[in-house]
């Protein structure tokens, strides 16, 4: 369901204080040695809140970078759902072969998962390399 006009902190923060909450318990992050910084994860917390990105600019966007595109997000991202990586994909035109949604993964998922993420990536560049050569 598309919510036209709204932000996301308008949409879904009591979800997302809820998510925020279980999988904090889960998954371990918190504020404290060798967990992810305070500072840090309260930054991001504001930048969903704040951020709002019409679907129309999502469709500029698409139009402007096409396969470019790639959208990458974790299972286990308590700061943006899976639900929200995927509409993010489908507001981007992007294709399964372009989304990245790593079982397991965090926000960090690059940091997490470097490797799978420097394939996914350097895959994409090679097919955009090869699109671009048979023009």
């Amino acid at each position: 369901k598309h919510h036209k006009g709204l932000i996301n902190r308008d949409v879904y923060a009591d979800a997302f204080r809820s998510r925020v909450r279980e999988k904090t318990k889960r998954t371990g992050v918190s504020c404290g040695p060798h967990k992810m910084r305070c500072t840090t994860l309260w930054k991001q917390i504001l930048a969903i809140w704040t951020h709002s990105v019409s679907w129309d600019r999502l469709n500029r966007l698409a139009d402007h970078f096409g396969d470019a595109i790639v959208v990458i997000g974790g299972t286990e991202d308590v700061l943006v759902s899976t639900h929200n990586t995927r509409l993010l994909a489908e507001g981007l035109h992007v294709s399964d072969r372009r989304l990245i949604v790593v079982n397991g993964a965090g926000h960090f998922v690059h940091e997490q998962h470097t490797e799978q993420i420097s394939r996914e990536l350097m895959g994409n560049i090679a097919r955009g390399q090869r699109q671009h050569k048979n023009r």
